[in-house]
């Protein structure tokens, strides 16, 4: 995100806070389409993700008070996001597990940015074969486009744990790459 992007969002925050409705919206708008995404990624199932949306859009609308740092906005953002997905898979897992008795499978996981739509569709493919958290972070940072500090923000996580995971990732992806040019 650029500079003016940052001080454009800290500005829509500041005028939010105060009651401005357009600024909400405008922040609102925003976020929507990058949190479904990481919504989608997180739950596997877009009608859970559409739910969980607009749980996480009305929490961010209520809650707007609460952000310390405007400049952190689209962290504090994912990190409601995040948790509100999490619970919501915990809480499908136990309603299946409670309905079949059966358990379901795990979440599937999956500079500056500057990707083409064919590259990104190419990272998603890729993102699909990192496991776990590790997943979830370095889809954060190329398809979210976040940067690590907020990511250590929305995760709740130390900026080393963030750097070490994307480095997990990426060497995962690095070794999947060497095994799939030997064949």
């Amino acid at each position: 995100m650029t500079e003016r992007g940052a001080r454009d969002i800290a500005l829509l925050v500041g005028r939010a806070q105060s009651g401005h409705s357009a600024s909400l919206d405008a922040l609102l708008r925003g976020v929507q389409d990058p949190l479904f995404r990481h919504i989608a990624s997180l739950t596997a199932d877009d009608a859970i993700a559409e739910d969980v949306l607009q749980t996480v859009l009305w929490t961010i609308a209520r809650k707007i008070d609460q952000v310390r740092d405007p400049g952190l906005f689209r962290a504090w953002a994912y990190r409601v996001a995040t948790r509100l997905a999490l619970r919501s898979v915990r809480q499908e897992r136990q309603w299946r597990e409670a309905l079949r008795g059966d358990a379901i499978a795990e979440l599937p996981s999956g500079s500056e940015h500057d990707h083409s739509a064919a590259d990104a569709d190419e990272v998603r493919h890729l993102l699909t074969m990192v496991p776990g958290a590790s997943g979830v972070v370095l889809r954060m940072y190329y398809l979210d486009q976040l940067s690590y500090l907020e990511i250590a923000e929305a995760l709740d996580l130390p900026l080393g744990t963030v750097k070490s995971r994307i480095a997990y990732a990426l060497s995962k992806l690095r070794a999947h790459a060497r095994s799939q040019s030997q064949r």
